[in-house]
């Protein structure tokens, strides 16, 4: 495939390490687009696929990437994978890259899109490596493999070696399919290719079903403990406490701070949200059947709203403190309600980051005003704007973390800060965060 241009280089200097950093930042890629929610783009997305079992109407669909002189035998194979009943998806084919595309950001489009991939490594190249030229693959194409690779895994991205050119160094002990070479050798790598190819259903149910139980482990609630004390520098007796488990496990923390909309929304009591468990905890409830019997915490907000004359919706990063009822018992005394997204009509909600620093100066300040009129101690902070916001975890805990550092000195009513880790990736986004601003730990 020519689509991915590499840079020049000398034609003394040894390329296999910068085409190898290469690829590996085309994986890292992969990861960072896929964890920001990256999405289908033009008729690329399958027809309905179960996670449990693959329609037999449903042919595996393969992307193919070659260099240029290598398209003839790309052709010949996407010809063979028709014969046994698959889509072939060759990176020439009319339609699948348009004016106007960036390439890198298309090819992650088709990797997340396709059942398996075919990567052809020619000899069509020569290179200086030490003190000889030796054949070698287009770069494009290693570049290709590191993106395809990085999203389905080895077992369901396949190498056609053609020729004999050399392999990168990290690819040692890759298997490869072999053409170019005897008749009996070409027609080995066939047999070995059309079963690679039957097997693809399965392999493609397997990946989905692995990837589901990573999903659904990542997104499980952790234990309710503090995962980790820091302490900032400049003031050893105040504390920064990362925070793991449920919301009605938690106990003795005066403020919670929520994420919430500008227009101060809340969600309904059984969304899996953090403003609708607030919402449910807050409530007045049968002691029975637990259902809730008074919405409190929807009184309490449209109280605050009408006492203090909020005109809605709010600015991004706006902070209303709200008195609670229900979670009194869990020691919390108040909710405030931090607008970081903002909702679209047709789009739903996206959540600023810009507005964190603000939420967290604001939220100090309310903190600072009510604390002058009872006791309060603690704030537990959480990610803010990763769920309907759309964000990412490690730029909002930077974020959250950054503003903690800046404006903490400035509230010394304020003895421990808490931040909210729901589920693992949480967890993790903080642990860095507070690593990078160097708090002292324990």
């Amino acid at each position: 495939m020519s689509l991915i241009r590499a840079g020049s280089l000398g034609p003394r200097e040894d390329r296999s390490c910068a085409l190898w950093q290469r690829l590996l930042w085309a994986g890292v890629r992969v990861r960072e687009i896929m964890s920001r929610g990256g999405r289908p783009r033009r008729g690329l997305t399958p027809p309905e696929r179960s996670n449990v079992s693959y329609p037999h109407d449903v042919k595996p669909r393969i992307f193919l990437a070659s260099s240029t002189p290598a398209k003839k035998r790309m052709h010949d194979i996407a010809g063979w994978l028709k014969d046994w009943d698959a889509e072939p998806l060759p990176w020439d084919k009319v339609g699948l890259f348009q004016p106007g595309d960036y390439i890198l950001e298309r090819l992650l489009d088709i990797s997340q899109n396709v059942d398996g991939a075919l990567m052809l490594f020619g000899d069509e190249d020569r290179e200086w490596y030490h003190e000889g030229a030796q054949p070698q693959p287009r770069d494009n194409v290693l570049i290709e493999y590191g993106i395809f690779a990085s999203q389905l895994g080895r077992d369901r991205t396949v190498v056609c070696r053609i020729g004999d050119p050399k392999n990168a160094s990290d690819l040692g002990g890759l298997i490869f399919l072999q053409f170019g070479g005897a008749r009996a050798k070409d027609d080995d790598a066939r047999s070995r290719l059309r079963d690679w190819v039957r097997k693809l259903p399965e392999l493609t149910i397997q990946a989905r079903d692995a990837d589901r139980a990573r999903r659904e482990k990542a997104n499980a609630p952790a234990v309710a403990s503090v995962d980790a004390i820091y302490r900032p520098p400049w003031d050893a007796t105040r504390e920064v406490r990362i925070q793991t488990g449920p919301l009605k496990d938690l106990r003795g923390i005066d403020v919670i701070v929520c994420s919430e909309n500008t227009d101060l929304q809340p969600a309904r009591f059984y969304d899996r949200s953090m403003s609708g468990m607030l919402r449910y905890l807050d409530a007045e409830k049968n002691r029975m059947s637990l259902r809730v019997k008074r919405d409190a915490y929807l009184e309490s907000l449209t109280a605050a709203i009408k006492s203090e004359d909020v005109e809605l919706p709010v600015l991004p990063g706006s902070v209303l403190p709200v008195p609670t009822s229900g979670l009194k018992a869990q020691g919390t005394k108040f909710v405030f309600q931090a607008a970081v997204v903002e909702g679209k009509v047709g789009q739903g909600y996206q959540g600023s980051e810009t507005a964190i620093d603000d939420a967290v100066r604001n939220s100090f300040a309310r903190f600072a005003e009510l604390s002058a009129l009872e006791p309060l101690e603690s704030i537990l902070f959480p990610m803010f704007g990763v769920g309907s916001g759309r964000l990412g975890e490690d730029a909002v805990a930077a974020e959250i973390v950054g503003a903690i550092d800046k404006h903490l000195r400035t509230t010394p009513q304020i003895k421990v800060v808490y931040l909210y880790a729901f589920v693992e990736p949480h967890r993790a986004a903080f642990r860095n965060a507070a690593e990078t601003v160097r708090w002292v730990k324990g």
